[in-house]
């Protein structure tokens, strides 16, 4: 292997670091206990494993030791072995662990509890399956800490008898987390959701209310498919939401959505919304577009009372023929389409996949239907370059979901580097022989990187992945780059895995 990369990689680990991801092998030797040894409660019904220096996952249940069938989780414990001795330090002081996961399927399925309590330590995950199928005589509380992230089908199918309440969330909530789970008490969640994934609350029924965060950045595809909310129910939008996915309210029971106030969205799914819904438009916001309502044959608006008509929604929904009143009481109004000329004025108004398209300090090519691939920039000398989410061309959204070979290959000039959430791969040579660009950062969805998108690169400083589904690293990608001079920085889960790519990456 090119010491080069043994180096960077060195430095990708050192970096996490300071994040206590490493392992301590003098305090682990002196609580005697290693990476992966498993300990207990002290009744024996929990079993806990260790993956930190200080750390342990949950990772088994006994239910025939745990007669109360109160679960009850702190953040911190005692480790305890199979003969029911404490673990202590050399000077014979007790030490606590602190619980940062709760790993898959160690409550599922069918369990019984009367109560969950949860009190989360900063960063706690709990994983997939988690507590799918549990029966909860009482509520569920987590509380305390932070959750960071709650895995695919943790709570699915669960039947609740009293309340679920998750105090603080900060992270992302998984496919199907709570789908066909019945709550009879309220449903409140506080905090902010990343993301919430595909079919998040699919076939929910809230038969007491709930509550979401206000800050919600992403809705996956069918998040609230099939939901019971009550039939005069308005649901809000998070004011920072960037996405909306598909069929995200489809079969569901409700009256209809309040938008954003403001123009935060930059995608929605063209069959985002349900036919028949009332669609209430703060006066902040400005730009419809985006949410293609033209695609729509049953929908209605509702604007503010006071919502001049020179305004660009009100104008836009005229344009388009769509029904809208002003304010909750007002009359409907019916307005008649605005007549499109029947002849096409110019060739190049269409857009053509062989075609490229300048927007901007950018140069675009079509990938299909509602996607663009970044191929160049229109200014060489551009000092800074940022990939955006979206693009708009000839009138039409698209994503941004890769960048090009060779897009940015010899810019002198490029000192920094910002790449749009949407792009998923990045094609070989894409920002090699750089010589003065020092800083990279690279979106949530990344997945794949080609061969030498970083080649050549001697200036660069600082590299930053804020993305956790990175999979592939092309060869010769850091050929060239410092690996004394460069810091890269990653989020805690992935260190090792990245640490990986990084290595075979010769």
């Amino acid at each position: 292997m090119n010491k080069n990369y043994g180096k960077l990689a060195k430095k990708l680990l050192c970096w996490g670091c300071v994040f206590s991801l490493c392992v301590s092998s003098t305090a682990m030797a002196a609580t005697g206990a290693n990476i992966g040894d498993v300990y207990f409660v002290a009744d024996g019904s929990i079993g806990l494993r260790v993956c930190g220096s200080d750390s342990v996952s949950v990772c088994s249940y006994d239910e025939s030791k745990d007669s109360n069938k109160e679960l009850y989780l702190s953040p911190e414990c005692t480790l305890v072995d199979k003969e029911g001795n404490i673990h202590v330090d050399e000077e014979g002081n007790q030490i606590d662990f602190r619980i940062t996961e709760i790993e898959k399927w160690v409550f599922a399925p069918s369990k019984v509890f009367n109560n969950i309590n949860i009190e989360a330590s900063t960063g706690l995950k709990i994983g997939t399956s988690a507590f799918e199928s549990v029966d909860v005589q009482g509520n569920v509380s987590i509380s305390d800490g932070e959750l960071a992230e709650l895995g695919d089908s943790a709570f699915a199918k669960s039947d609740i008898e009293g309340d679920l309440t998750i105090k603080n969330m900060n992270g992302s909530i998984g496919t199907g987390a709570f789908q066909d789970m019945k709550v009879v008490g309220r449903f409140d969640i506080f905090g902010r959701i990343d993301t919430l994934g595909d079919h998040a609350f699919d076939g929910m029924v809230f038969l007491k209310g709930f509550a979401m965060p206000s800050e919600i950045c992403h809705m996956g595809n069918g998040v609230y498919k099939d939901v019971y909310l009550g039939r005069d129910f308005i649901m809000p939008l998070s004011n920072s939401l960037k996405s909306i996915g598909s069929r995200v309210f489809e079969g569901a029971v409700l009256e209809g959505v309040k938008l954003p106030e403001g123009d935060t969205v930059e995608y929605a799914a063209a069959d985002a919304f349900e036919e028949g819904m009332l669609i209430v438009i703060p006066k902040e916001l400005t730009n419809l577009e985006v949410f293609h309502f033209d695609q729509y044959k049953n929908l209605t608006f509702q604007t503010a009372a006071d919502l001049s008509d020179d305004s660009p929604v009100i104008q836009y929904l005229k344009e388009k023929g769509l029904t809208y009143k002003k304010g909750e009481y007002g009359e409907l109004i019916y307005p008649e389409p605005v007549e499109k000329p029947t002849e096409t004025p110019a060739s190049s108004e269409k857009t053509n996949k062989n075609s490229t398209y300048s927007v901007g300090a950018l140069k675009y090519r079509l990938l299909g239907k509602n996607k663009a691939v970044v191929t160049g920039v229109a200014k060489k000398k551009s000092a800074s370059v940022s990939i955006p989410g979206t693009v708009t061309i000839n009138g039409k959204l698209y994503q941004v979901t890769q960048i090009g070979k060779r897009a940015f290959k010899g810019m002198k000039q490029l000192k920094k580097v910002k790449v749009g959430d949407y792009v998923k791969k990045i094609e070989d040579e894409a920002f090699a022989k750089c010589p003065k660009l020092q800083s990279i950062q690279f979106g949530t969805g990344l997945v794949s990187i080609g061969k030498k998108v970083l080649y050549q690169d001697r200036g660069l400083r600082k590299i930053v992945f804020k993305g956790t589904k990175l999979k592939k690293i092309g060869k010769k990608t850091f050929s060239g780059v410092s690996p004394e001079k460069v810091t890269i920085k990653v989020k805690k889960s992935k260190l090792k895995s990245y640490q990986k790519l990084i290595k075979k990456a010769k």
